[in-house]
């Protein structure tokens, strides 16, 4: 099955969406664009000297994500402030960011190639599960084997990266349940409604397994990078000085 989607990297750095055509030239969508501009990307990778892998690559957050983080900080501060807060959006936000954080290691679903031809160099992005068709239909030209990235993080850097995401998951689900501290003496105070009685302790005991857990991956994390750290450390010493 042939690769349909691709996309190019601009001038500006920003990824353009290209379609397949009939003919095998990827093209861009013709848009309200070309009512000012008379003219439209394209790439033909029949045309192409060397096709090469070069890195994973990530497409930049959405802007709802952006708003998820709002509305959890504007939450937390409310409930700081013993102002009543929204259970649903606290669920929503505190799920939302922890998903982001815990989610932060997962491979890449779509690599940058880099294109070589008579126009220059460019760099497309493509989706992992289109390298193989690409590799086989343009197999004189396209470049197998990935060399390690100097660029990429050693052992020990990505359990401190690690470290970083489940504190912050910790530290969201803490002030989650300092933001339900006010609601919860309500209800022990018999001054909550039904559907507050109900759904509060139950946002409440997820944001504590969410916080233990969280202080678990931290201890856990923390002993492996300290054994990673230590055999560097034994590896560099039984290196000869040269």
């Amino acid at each position: 099955m042939a690769c349909e989607k691709i996309w190019l990297i601009t001038e500006d750095g920003r990824p353009l969406a290209l379609s397949r055509a009939k003919d095998g030239v990827y093209r861009e969508h013709v848009t309200v664009k070309q009512v000012f501009v008379q003219r439209r990307h394209a790439v033909d990778l029949d045309d192409q000297e060397r096709i090469e892998p070069v890195a994973p690559y990530h497409f930049k957050g959405r802007p709802i994500l952006i708003l998820l983080m709002g509305i959890a900080i504007g939450i937390v501060a409310g409930g700081l402030m013993d102002i009543e807060p929204v259970i649903s959006a606290i669920v929503v936000a505190t799920f939302a960011l922890s998903t982001l954080a815990f989610q932060g290691g997962a491979a890449s679903e779509y690599k940058m190639l880099r294109l070589t031809g008579q126009q220059g160099q460019t760099c497309i992005v493509v989706a992992e599960e289109d390298i193989d068709d690409l590799a086989r239909q343009h197999a004189r030209v396209f470049v197998t084997g990935e060399a390690p990235s100097p660029l990429a993080l050693t052992e020990s850097e990505k359990n401190q990266v690690d470290l970083q995401r489940y504190g912050l998951v910790t530290t969201l689900s803490a002030l989650t349940l300092i933001a339900l501290g006010a609601p919860l003496r309500r209800i022990v105070n018999g001054d909550a409604d039904v559907v507050s009685s109900i759904f509060t302790p139950m946002v409440a005991l997820v944001a504590l397994i969410m916080a233990y857990t969280g202080v678990v991956k931290i201890a856990m994390r923390y002993v492996r990078n300290r054994r990673v750290t230590d055999d560097e450390s034994a590896e560099r010493e039984k290196v000869p000085p040269s």
